[in-house]
């Protein structure tokens, strides 16, 4: 599961955002510790979305930095996604 980030200097750090994920946004004192975070902001923003019951962000931005999340955190994320599924939602 990968969504882009786009990363901009902002008043002495570096401001990561995922414009796909509503939320998901993190900074970092430089590129690498942003880079660090970034995943971090991202899984915490979709978990929010899990919460809510709403459905995952589409990717629709394919450029930036592609941040993944790991194994797990895809295999909670993607169990909850199919546990919301109802059915009459999608016009079954």
């Amino acid at each position: 599961m990968t969504y882009f980030a786009t990363y901009e200097n902002d008043e002495g750090t570096v401001l990561v955002r995922f414009p796909d994920v509503p939320g998901a946004i993190t900074y970092g004192v430089n590129e690498a510790d942003a880079k660090a975070r970034a995943r971090d902001a991202l899984t915490t923003a979709l978990e929010m979305h899990v919460e809510s019951r709403k459905l995952l962000p589409v990717v629709n931005f394919t450029t930036g930095q592609p941040i993944t999340l790991r194994g797990l955190q895809v295999a909670k994320i993607l169990l909850h996604e199919a546990m919301r599924w109802n059915p009459s939602e999608r016009g079954c």
